[in-house]
This record gives C-alpha cells, sequence and structure tokens, in this order.
C-alpha cells in the first residue's frame, strides 16, 4: 500500500491520475470517486489562480482528503477524522445515488468530480459570510459578480437534497453531517468558467471552520 505525504501543494500536483491512484490504494475509496476528488481539488486551484498565477493555493492532506484554505495551518486530529469520515460518507451517498457528488446531486451534467473536505480555520465564516468563505479559499477573484445562493438543507436539516433522496448511506452520512454545528450550504458560478458551479456545505468543525466543497455543470441551473 502507499505512502501518502502528509500534505501536497496544489500547484505541485503534476499528474491527476498518479495522486488518484495513490488515494485510491490507501483509502475505502474506489479509483474512480479518487480521481473525482483529485478533479475537484485541481479544479479549485485553477480558480484560485484564475485572474492571479502568482496567488497562493490550497494544500491538500490527502490521508485525510482535506483541502486546505491558502496560509490554513492542518487542523488537528479529531477535526482530520470527522471532515475525513465526512468525505467519505459523502462518497457513499452519492454512489448511492448514482452521482458522483452528493452536494451537486444527479442533476448535474458532469460526473467527474466529487465532494472533497474543506478546512477554512478560526474566523467569521457563518450563514451570511458567504464572501468572506470565497475570499478565505481566493476565490474571491474567480467568483466576481458571479452569482451566491443559498442552497437549503431540505433533507432532514442536515443536506442540500430533495425528498427523493433516501437510503442506508445517505442516512448515515446525515448522522455524520450532523456534527457540523450551524452549518448552510450555498452555491457559486463564475462568468469565467461557464455552467461550473461550486457548492459548499460548511460548518463549526471542533475549533474552526470546515466541511465539503463539490462541483458540478449546469447550462440553466439559475
Amino acid at each position: 500500500m502507499s505512502v501518502l505525504p502528509a500534505s501536497i501543494e496544489l500547484k505541485d500536483i503534476r499528474d491527476k491520475n498518479d495522486l488518484a491512484h495513490i488515494i485510491d490504494e490507501a483509502t475505502p475509496l474506489s479509483a474512480a470517486s479518487s480521481s473525482a476528488l483529485v478533479s475537484t481539488a485541481l479544479l479549485l486551484g485553477e480558480f484560485q489562480s484564475i485572474v492571479d498565477t502568482q496567488a497562493p493555493l490550497s494544500r491538500l492532506l490527502p490521508s485525510n482528503l482535506v483541502l486546505l484554505a491558502p496560509s490554513a495551518d492542518a487542523p488537528n486530529v479529531d477535526a482530520q477524522k470527522f471532515l475525513y469520515d465526512l468525505v467519505i460518507g459523502s462518497e457513499a451517498a452519492a454512489v448511492s445515488m448514482s452521482c458522483s457528488s452528493i452536494l451537486a446531486g444527479q442533476g448535474s451534467e458532469s460526473d467527474d468530480t466529487g465532494d472533497i473536505g474543506v478546512w477554512l480555520g478560526e474566523g467569521n465564516y457563518g450563514r451570511g459570510h458567504a464572501g468572506d468563505v470565497l475570499e478565505r479559499l481566493g476565490l474571491s477573484q474567480w467568483s466576481g459578480e458571479g452569482k451566491i445562493s443559498e442552497q437549503h438543507l431540505t433533507y432532514r436539516n442536515a443536506l442540500p437534497l430533495n425528498g427523493h433522496a433516501k437510503g442506508q448511506e445517505v442516512d448515515k452520512l446525515v448522522k455524520l453531517v450532523d456534527g457540523l454545528s450551524d452549518k448552510y450550504s450555498f452555491r457559486v458560478s463564475s462568468d469565467m468558467t461557464g455552467g461550473i458551479v461550486v457548492f459548499f456545505l460548511i460548518g463549526r468543525v471542533e475549533r474552526g471552520w470546515g466541511g465539503l466543497i463539490g462541483t458540478g455543470t449546469w447550462s440553466d441551473l439559475w
């Protein structure tokens, strides 16, 4: 079994497939899900540098499947374990619903990106502060004048899913998401990248803020 490095700078990832293979071997994720997760991380890295190619990018904690906000320190062990479990649970729920991202759901026109954990750290990132979340993640220049819309947690006050979502894996994920306090969800798109939409599920984790990020593609979501 391959040994994962403690962290990897997104700018240093030269081969997506090699990293996906390592994650596939070292975690319960399937090869397809590992590739989808790495694709999400790299896509977000592209957005972080879409205006300024010298902008700081996130680091990936591959063993815990967590993307750190630029310049953020890694969370404590308990927070890393929680976010790891959240990603694994999200992947299992998405597979049970025949999609790659539980946040983007079945309506996405693409199926090659998955949900990845995210760590913001301490700060004012609660409901009503989606702009600050984007700023912390280095995505504010990408989002620009794009649209930010709150996603209602319609499924058991935990997930932005429609009413027909059900099943054991989804129920397991709901229990995990309950570990996020003050949670909320929103989505954002940018005129720079057409129909690509980024979805966030954010809440308090230990002494900071974190959650999940997923992406999808829509030609007429808005």
